[in-house]
């Protein structure tokens, strides 16, 4: 179509050449499991470990971007979320 030879005369040709580039195209169909090998747990001084259980950073998560600090609508949201709920009478 652009007046130009490919390379390539078979669909398998192309797929070598894309195995030689990057070895991850020769595992089509398959999910690598990657990630952390050593199951041996933290090192170091066990004793230095809290009891005390982790708590998020973040107190309100939903504002935590310029547009929705910004927002009377996020405002509300907000406030209406933090307001302690009524007691059904």
């Amino acid at each position: 179509m652009i007046g130009k030879p490919l390379a390539y005369d078979t669909i398998e040709a192309v797929r070598a050449r894309l195995v030689d580039v990057n070895p991850v195209f020769g595992h089509v169909g398959e999910l690598a499991r990657f990630g952390c090998t050593d199951h041996s747990g933290p090192h170091g001084d066990p004793a230095m470990l809290a009891d005390v259980p982790l708590t998020t950073a973040v107190l309100n998560y939903f504002q935590t971007d310029a547009i929705s600090r910004s927002s009377p609508t996020m405002a509300a949201c907000i406030a209406a979320r933090s307001a302690p709920a009524l007691a059904a009478e």
